[in-house]
């Protein structure tokens, strides 16, 4: 198939239809004005056609009238004006009967003189022919023709709008008229109807109006999204109302709630420490927390005796009111008070009993009114009590009591909200007589005993404070610890606490058991300060006190008398020696950076603090005078004696000093150009014989010492050659025997033949040396000289 083909070049002018086809060689795309179409130079069957037009979106062309029949003839024309071109006519389906494969209904046709005629019966498609002059013919279907495929519609960009809000997201090419798309791009989220580009930005962390820009970045947000934060002008953590900000999101420095009271002096915000300094610093609405009440009594929790600071009225001394509290700060509840009665006290609940006679509300709300409640009888023994006292008071009236059944007829509780049983009924009581006796009273004519009354008669009354009051502590601070103010109540006030505790109470970081802090405050209220903080810093000892410590430290909130914050000094017994300290040329780290300045005293080439570790001389460059440098010697023992060179006279202990073998100590002598100097070499010559043996002698007196000299005894042959064995038998080895056969000729000389054991002429007289062949003899002289010379210099070679 012709799938692989490449695009052709596309007419001026022509925009190129959104289609797989418009990519292919041999596909040139055109523009009616109203329709795209596209003209494909291949051999394909009318089907195959067919079926790549419809695999791209169009279909087989439909020519609706002459003027587009005109217009699609010379299109094919220009393109390949020798090819045939089918179109979308054909009567497949039934004979004679024509459809359009685009649908159209046009009865325009242009058949060829002749045409359709169906020749051969199987004519069913129709195509241009080459040789029509832009007439039709009909063909077989099977035939093989370029092809004229043509989209139903005037196709262009448009955008898929999923979420049905007028904007696209992703881009097609599609009909004007195709309800699934729209002209206008630009969706950033094409699944909310919510979000686009004609949408409002909101306060919600989206980009609503796809610019990029989400919420406060947006300048077009919507305001009435915003939240009004408060900014923190002091920067002491808590805002103040004075500079409102209006955003989507916190800003930084600023908080929802203005709480600062003083936004232009950090150090009064909530809970800050309050001082008797005229100032609100804790922003609690008072100058001054030592006498919160303005009473001229500072409050307990401040060191004073002010038990109620809460109460300008309540204070020491002050008169005591009938209200269930202490006014005059003595730790009594209502003593002395003017109670409308007489006041008494039984298992440390607290009484006033009136004899005046009221209704059952009204006496309700007497009791009420100073903080009590109408009596709760728990058992027969407070009865007994109550009514005796009662009696006393006033025993000509019945007393109520706070049972009642005012909610739910016929059940009964207490005004006190006690849950007792206890009961105390009159007999035949209670009957509710009449319908309307919801209160309960102690009759006076029945020794105390109970009747259910009508509530609007009037008796005496007894009041009972239900419960025994205690001492509660407030947490100001609200860390869970109280601090010394306190309240004397029945149970806890919100914010009040059993027991005291907080050292700091209006400081929430202070409690018992909070961790300690450096801030030289006693944070866990244990009565010492700043011990075991979490946040103690490391502090070093400086021992030499250089301002920099060594590597000893100990963890403190302060530093500790000798300590500093930095334990850098590489010394810390030499105050000379610190980080940035002058560096010298000394051999020492003064500077502790690692490295140490090398100081060379005597120039040797080894710096001081080399030399004191192997022991040499500070001041003397050459320790053992061998005419070597100590730095040239090096740290070696060449011959293992346990002495380094620089301390060692015979380096190689050859028995001859360094200094005799060295020569040039800029350039020692290597006599036998082995690359070892001799004064390292134990055959400084090479001849075979160690320095050791040879010594320092001279044996052929030519001012070469035998050590450095390959021919020792002169005779013009080397010593190796001439080895060390005795031929002539004279005590002489051959190397120091010039006369080595003892012939009377000197080795090497032209009459002597060569050294040998015996004489090669056989002419050896008795009581003679042997002679040559030369007539050389009577080498016993000679032999003579050379063996006392032998041990005079082996003497004198061992004596150095």
């Amino acid at each position: 198939m012709w799938w692989l083909l490449a695009c052709a070049e596309i007419p001026a002018g022509r925009g190129l239809p959104a289609s797989p086809k418009a990519e292919l060689a041999d596909c040139t795309a055109a523009n009616d004005g109203v329709h795209d179409f596209l003209f494909c130079v291949d051999g394909a069957t009318w089907a195959e056609a067919q079926a790549d037009c419809a695999g791209f979106g169009y279909h087989l062309a439909d020519v609706d009238d002459a003027s587009e029949d005109a217009w699609i003839w010379a299109q094919a024309q220009a393109v390949d004006a020798t090819a045939n071109w089918w179109l979308g006519l054909g009567d497949a389906g039934i004979e004679g009967s024509y459809q359009w494969d685009g649908g159209s209904n046009s009865p325009y046709t242009n058949w060829r003189a002749g045409e359709p005629n169906d020749f051969g019966g199987n004519e069913d498609c129709t195509w241009y022919t080459s040789t029509g002059a832009g007439a039709w013919n009909d063909k077989d279907c099977a035939t093989l023709g370029s092809f004229i495929c043509e989209a139903g519609c005037s196709t262009y960009d448009r955008y898929v709008d999923a979420d049905g809000d007028g904007y696209g997201g992703e881009s097609v090419r599609a009909c004007a008229t195709e309800p699934d798309y729209v002209d206008l791009a630009g969706d950033c989220d094409d699944s909310a109807a919510s979000i686009g580009p004609a949408a409002t930005e909101r306060c919600n962390d989206v980009d609503d109006d796809c610019d990029g820009l989400v919420d406060d970045d947006d300048p077009g947000v919507d305001p009435a999204g915003f939240t009004t934060f408060y900014a923190d002008a002091d920067g002491d953590g808590y805002a103040g109302s004075t500079s409102p900000v209006e955003a989507c999101a916190q800003p930084d420095g600023a908080s929802l709630s203005p709480s600062d009271c003083d936004d232009t002096d950090p150090s009064a915000y909530p809970g800050a420490a309050e001082a008797a300094d005229a100032v609100d610093s804790d922003c609690d609405g008072s100058v001054s927390d030592l006498d919160a009440d303005g009473d001229g009594v500072d409050a307990e929790s401040a060191g004073g005796t002010d038990c109620n600071d809460s109460d300008a009225e309540a204070l020491p001394g002050a008169a005591e009111r009938c209200n269930a509290a202490d006014d005059d700060c003595d730790g009594a509840i209502d003593n002395g008070a003017d109670c409308p009665g007489t006041m008494a006290e039984y298992d440390d609940h607290l009484y006033f009993f009136v004899g005046s006679t009221a209704s059952w509300e009204s006496a309700q709300s007497s009791c009420a009114d100073r903080g009590y409640h109408l009596v709760d009888l728990d058992d027969a023994t407070e009865e007994a009590w109550a009514w005796a006292l009662a009696e006393s008071v006033n025993d000509a009236t019945a007393w109520w009591i706070g049972l009642n059944d005012r909610e739910s007829e016929g059940s009964f509780a207490w005004d006190g909200g006690s849950s007792s049983a206890f009961t105390d009924w009159r007999a035949g009581e209670p009957n509710d007589y009449g319908g309307n006796e919801d209160c309960t009273a102690m009759a006076d004519d029945a020794g105390g005993a109970w009747n259910d009354k009508d509530c609007a008669t009037t008796y005496a009354y007894a009041c009972e404070l239900g419960c025994e009051k205690f001492a509660w502590y407030a947490d100001n601070d609200g860390d869970g610890f109280a601090g010394a103010e306190s309240v004397r109540a029945c149970e806890a006030p919100s914010g009040y606490l059993s027991s005291p505790g907080d050292c700091d109470d209006d400081n929430a970081a202070v409690f018992p058991g909070a961790s300690e802090s450096c801030n030289e405050a006693d944070d866990d209220c244990d009565g010492e300060v700043d011990e075991d903080a979490i946040d103690e810093s490391l502090w070093y000892l400086d021992a030499d006190g250089d301002g920099h410590g060594g590597e000893v430290a100990v963890l403190a909130c302060e530093a500790p008398e000798g300590h500093v914050d930095n334990g850098d000094d590489c010394d810390d017994a030499d105050p000379a020696v610190y980080p940035g300290a002058t560096q010298h040329d000394d051999g020492l780290d003064s500077d502790c950076d690692g490295a140490a300045e090398p100081h060379d005293t005597d120039g040797d080439g080894l710096d001081d603090a080399d030399e004191r570790r192997l022991g040499t001389g500070l001041d003397d460059p050459d320790s053992d005078n061998d005419s070597l440098s100590d730095g040239a010697e090096g740290e070696f023992d060449s011959d293992d004696d346990g002495d380094i060179d620089p301390l060692d006279p015979d380096d190689d202990g050859d028995g001859l000093t360094t200094f005799s073998e060295v020569g040039d100590p800029l350039d020692p002598d290597d006599t036998d150009g082995d690359g070892t100097p001799d004064h390292l070499d134990l055959d400084s010559d090479g001849d075979g014989f160690p320095d050791e043996i040879e010594g320092g002698r001279d044996t052929d007196n030519d001012g070469v010492p035998n050590d450095e000299d390959d021919d020792d005894d002169g005779d013009g042959i080397s010593s190796a050659e001439e080895g060390d064995t005795d031929q002539d038998a004279d005590g002489v080895p051959a190397y120091l025997d010039r006369d080595s056969d003892g012939d009377g000729c000197l080795d090497g000389e032209a009459c002597d033949s060569a050294p040998v054991a015996e004489d090669s002429g056989g002419d050896t007289g008795a009581g003679e040396g042997p002679v040559d062949d030369c007539g050389c003899g009577g080498g016993a002289g000679l032999v003579a000289w050379f063996a006392l010379g032998w041990r005079r210099r082996r003497l004198s070679g061992a004596a150095g």
